[in-house]
């Protein structure tokens, strides 16, 4: 009902909002085809409007759906743009969120120096930000990257470092 009153007013940002949240509650529990149709009518308004934190947000969602049904390929690029986008408006909590999702599709592409890159930028960017939960992503995300490397030594140094992060969390 929202998107038909933002519509019905003109209100573009409004419709964009909407159909982002949609395009959200479509991706759990994971109805991927609808959830990228609602963030790619989305995407259109946020560039007609030059909504940049939009367009971030949208190609981040798009990036994120396609990784989640294994296009990797696809996600890399969407997520590279989101963050260029990300860096201009300096929108750190999201920064965060893209350059880990960054980190584990260059991981899951078997590009480990990137993902390395990408998941110690996005654990800086949370500690700045004071973000434990995501300090803790983090530090698990390293743990796995170094995993897939055969560094076990390293793995586990981050994995117990995640856990007593997590341990403070409650």
């Amino acid at each position: 009902q929202c998107l038909s009153r933002f519509r019905e007013f003109g209100d573009l940002h409004g419709a964009a909002c909407a159909l982002r949240y949609m395009g959200t509650l479509r991706s759990y529990p994971a109805d991927f085809p609808a959830a990228r149709a609602y963030y790619t009518e989305s995407l259109a308004i946020d560039r007609q409007l030059e909504n940049i934190s939009g367009i971030a947000r949208n190609l981040c969602a798009l990036g994120h759906v396609a990784e989640r049904v294994g296009d990797l390929a696809a996600a890399r690029p969407l997520l590279e743009e989101s963050l260029a986008h990300l860096r201009e408006i300096e929108d750190k909590h999201s920064l965060a969120w893209t350059l880990e999702r960054l980190g584990q599709t260059a991981m899951g592409q078997g590009d480990f120096a990137a993902a390395g890159d990408h998941f110690e930028e996005a654990l800086r960017v949370c500690e700045e930000l004071r973000d434990r939960a995501g300090v803790a992503g983090n530090l698990k995300s390293l743990g796995q990257l170094a995993r897939e490397k055969g560094e076990f030594a390293t793995a586990h140094a981050r994995f117990s470092q995640c856990l007593a992060v997590e341990r403070v969390n409650g």
